[in-house]
């Protein structure tokens, strides 16, 4: 039965009366932004762990974000849209997702299988550009991969090459370290560090001490693939030139052993990170004095190199576990040991100043980080460590101190030691809401010091150029002769010759001899100090312009052992792009927070930086 024409107008009105009712609201109200996350897996369905994903537009801007210790990515506050994916890891061939569809106020799902590559790697190299953002200053530098390959394994030659790179500091402090987010952090062994990053956002209000000269260090995860290595370093003598001031070429060794171990616990749960290794190094004190030969009591040059053999030994064990999938629980414990024996002669001081000297460290360290939601991250840390130093003085001698001749004696260290045992608690949260990315937190800290430190208990006796009567060779003095001057050596041996002909301490300084100065140290060498200090603090980063970023921020801290509750340190820095908008299109980084290790889930993103910068101009004011 066929129908009217009436009829199929009547109908056809009344569908678009209908689909101009239902999609009235979306067509007149502005579209929300989108997301795409997923799971990188290999062939075998493991996980690849800091893969490299860049997502790109259609207009060609590009984000780029590396997957985490899950094996997970997720691209926030996209315009909605068709994006292009490019994913590439170490070890596997590129792969290329295109027409990805994002729309809007929808998150797509997109998990991808990388294969292995059989010939070639790939390796992705981080170039940060010129932003805005406000820890993307000029002088900041992360260090990951091949960069940290390139650094000193031994942990002391590390730690001076990255307090090298921080540059001088404020004050007389040295570089600040912190270790997985925990201050007075000691430098790892470089196979358990994962990333270094180094001059990051002076003024924020998180930061205790001004951003320069700040090493941030972050550890490695464990993984859901077992993982492993082994090295061994050797040097000795035959491998190095002859030191200048040696007349000989000393022994010299230095060996190095490392292992490490990281994989699963229970698959895609829970995984384990262990390292251990062993440097030892048996350099060399040249020592360059003039002293007085025992029998003849005359000038005598005194060259002598000596062995001082110092080793160190560390382990360090970290578990990830992922409790749900809205919290994680990080654990790690690390155990150094120091000793040297002997320390302290070399140059001037013989080697009757020699001291030895030994210290331990542990470490404990507890972190747990809760996604409240897409946008907001919550993160608690804990950390309890424990450090010791002793030396020990060879002998009991009082010190002799002979300018510009040389150090005899005993070394006036005595028996010393230090003991510091901290305590510190941390939490803050940190969201992302339109143009703002806040962070609001405290930390509360307690350490116990306890030195002794008998420094000079046992005296120095030092001896000075002066004045004195002149002498014949055979020490008499010259009748009608003139008073000379005489050099700190000649005073001590003047003193030598004459307290073993008996006489007294009188009749000695009358000839030019005895000590200038005696000192010595007395009382209770024990000190010991109890602090605990507390810190609040709230940081915004706001976005006001593509080109314009504005970071106020205000701190408090208060401590038991100054009186003064009135401690606010309100600070604020601003980067601007005079030149935004130049054709030459910069890739903007990856926006994950930089608190977020590879075993976390990703901090919710900071407003995404302009990119086509070419200057940036940077400055702030602030207390400290």
């Amino acid at each position: 039965m066929s129908r009217s024409p009436i009829s199929r107008i009547l109908t056809t009105l009344a569908t678009c009366a209908f689909l101009l009712v239902v999609l009235a609201p979306n067509g007149f109200s502005q579209p929300g932004t989108g997301a795409i996350k997923g799971t990188i897996t290999d062939q075998l369905d493991g996980l690849v762990v800091n893969a490299t994903i860049v997502v790109k537009d259609a207009k060609g801007t590009e984000r780029t974000v590396t997957t985490n210790s899950s094996g997970a990515y997720e691209f926030r506050s996209l315009a909605p849209g068709n994006y292009a994916l490019k994913v590439s890891a170490t070890g596997f061939t590129v792969l290329e997702e295109k027409k990805v569809v994002v729309k809007p106020g929808a998150t797509t799902t997109l998990d991808l299988q990388l294969s292995i590559e059989a010939l070639e790697q790939s390796v992705t190299v981080d170039n940060k550009g010129i932003s805005t953002d406000s820890d993307r200053n000029g002088d900041a530098m992360v260090l990951r991969g091949r960069e940290l390959e390139a650094l000193p394994d031994d942990p002391d030659a590390l730690t001076a090459a990255l307090q090298a790179m921080a540059g001088p500091t404020q004050g007389d402090n040295a570089p600040q370290v912190t270790v997985d987010g925990f201050s007075n952090g000691k430098v790892p062994p470089k196979e358990a560090i994962r990333e270094v990053r180094i001059n990051q956002n002076p003024y924020s209000a998180e930061n205790e001490y001004p951003g320069w000269g700040g090493i941030e260090i972050y550890t490695q995860p464990g993984s859901d693939k077992f993982h492993g290595g082994a090295s061994f370093n050797f040097n000795d003598e035959s491998l190095n030139s002859r030191n200048p001031f040696a007349t000989r070429r000393a022994p010299y060794q230095q060996r190095g052993f490392n292992a490490n171990l990281s994989g699963p616990v229970v698959k895609k749960r829970a995984s384990f990170a262990f390292n251990l290794g062993r440097y030892g190094s048996e350099s060399n004190a040249v020592i360059n004095a003039t002293v007085l030969d025992p029998v003849t009591l005359k000038p005598a040059l005194f060259n002598q190199t000596i062995v001082t053999p110092n080793v160190s030994t560390y382990f360090s064990i970290r578990g990830d576990l992922k409790v749900n999938k809205k919290h994680t629980l990080v654990g790690s414990f690390q155990y150094n040991k120091y000793s040297q024996n002997p320390q302290g002669i070399g140059g001037f001081s013989l080697p009757s100043r020699a001291y030895r000297g030994n210290g331990n460290n542990y470490t404990l360290q507890l972190t747990e980080t809760a996604v409240i939601n897409e946008k907001t991250i919550n993160e608690t840390r804990l950390q309890v460590s424990s450090y010791t130093y002793r030396q020990l003085a060879n002998t009991t001698l009082p010190a002799l101190n002979v300018a510009d001749s040389f150090f005899g004696g005993g070394a006036q260290v005595g028996s010393a030691s230090n003991q510091q045992d901290r305590v510190e608690l941390q939490n803050f949260t940190s969201w992302s809401t339109g143009h703002h990315f806040l962070k609001i937190g405290g930390r509360l800290r307690n350490v116990q010091i306890k030195s002794i430190s008998p420094s000079n208990f046992g005296g120095t006796y030092t001896f000075a150029g002066g004045t004195g009567p002149s002498l014949d060779a055979n020490d008499q003095i010259v009748p009608g002769g003139a008073t000379i001057a005489i050099s700190s050596l000649e005073r001590y041996r003047r003193t030598l010759v004459f307290q073993k002909q008996g006489l007294s301490a009188a009749q000695v300084r009358s000839l030019g001899g005895g000590a200038t100065q005696f000192s010595i140290a007395g009382g209770n060498p024990e000190a010991g100090v109890n602090q605990s200090d507390i810190s609040l603090y709230a940081q915004d980063d706001w976005k006001l312009r593509p080109n314009l970023t504005i970071s106020p921020g205000l701190r408090y801290e208060n401590q038991n052992n100054i009186h003064s509750n009135l401690n606010f340190a309100p600070r604020i820095g601003f980067a601007w792009s005079p030149l935004f908008g130049s054709k030459k299109k910069t890739p903007p980084p990856a926006t994950a927070s930089k608190d977020a290790t590879a075993a976390k889930t990703a901090a919710p993103p900071k407003p995404a930086g302009p990119g086509p910068s070419k200057t940036v101009v940077r400055g702030g004011i602030g207390v400290f």
